[in-house]
């Protein structure tokens, strides 16, 4: 993306990220904001996501972004076709595309993003503009449905869940890598802290695993399945830090003032002792009968 584009998607996006506005406007000006950030710090592999491998180790951040792609997808039907919700700028369903027989739909209502998608287009692999609120798809239409780190930002998730219901072929397989808030925990706001805050309006307070749970049960899922992912996911915060750290001159240089700043702030708060964070990240699947 050209500097001053980078740049005007920024500025609007600061401006649009602020408490008392619709939710969606805030969470596009979210990606708006952090899609070119978030590319730079992953190196441009379209794998926006923290990342899933052991925090003691050596840590390949690329290879550990694959991993938790892998991880999402490996209990989806190796049949058919798969839908990514909240597909980013397509990372993950190219390697999914990549690695596994079937037909990849990528859906995001973000435009930017889907510019993005589309040079990682092919026969097997498309894009589609469209709310995961409000699927413009035909019932029965996907053997797997995943979602990696994008249903936290869907206001109305409940929604999000009766659609996913409604476009999985009976047998199919929905499956959820995300952050979850941690039971017993206040609001996310609240606990991170107002200046972190400031730069998470397009969050509502997660969901706990729980919330999810409730949801796919009211929806007729069966076979719902948790896994705490937290120490290999979240935890990988520090090694996040020192890459930020490592870019912040490109950083300071392409975005406004302010920018790396929260950034290294999320970054600073996630990498907490992981016992007194109030965020959580599960895998979760379902399915549907």
């Amino acid at each position: 993306m050209p500097l001053t584009e980078r740049l005007g998607n920024a500025a609007h996006a600061l401006r649009l990220v602020t408490p008392g506005r619709d939710p969606m406007a805030r969470t596009l000006a979210w990606y708006a904001l952090c899609s070119s950030l978030f590319e730079d710090l992953c190196g441009g592999s379209g794998l926006l996501n923290f990342g899933l491998a052991d925090p003691d180790g050596d840590v390949d951040l690329a290879e550990a972004q694959r991993a938790l792609v892998r991880r999402v997808v490996s209990p989806l039907p190796h049949r058919g076709r798969w839908l990514d919700s909240g597909c980013g700028v397509g990372g993950p369903a190219t390697l999914a595309a990549a690695e596994n027989p079937v037909d990849v739909v990528g859906l995001n209502l973000s435009q930017p993003q889907l510019s993005a998608c589309a040079a990682r287009a092919h026969d097997r692999l498309r894009f589609e503009h469209g709310d995961a609120q409000e699927m413009p798809f035909e019932a029965d239409s996907f053997d797997g449905v995943y979602a990696i780190e994008s249903a936290i930002y869907y206001p109305d998730r409940a929604r999000f869940v009766s659609e996913v219901a409604r476009v999985l072929r009976p047998g199919g397989v929905f499956s959820l890598g995300d952050i979850v808030r941690r039971p017993g925990t206040g609001g996310l706001r609240l606990t991170l802290g107002y200046e972190t805050a400031r730069w998470l309006y397009a969050w509502p307070d997660p969901w706990s695993a729980a919330d999810w749970q409730v949801a796919l049960e009211r929806n007729g899922f069966q076979d719902v399945a948790v896994e705490d992912l937290t120490a290999r996911t979240l935890g990988l915060a520090p090694r996040w830090a020192e890459r930020l750290a490592q870019i912040r001159p490109q950083v300071e240089r392409r975005y406004p003032p302010g920018t790396w700043r929260a950034a290294s702030l999320l970054v600073d708060q996630l990498g907490r002792r992981l016992d007194e964070l109030p965020l959580g990240f599960v895998h979760l699947t379902a399915v549907r009968p």
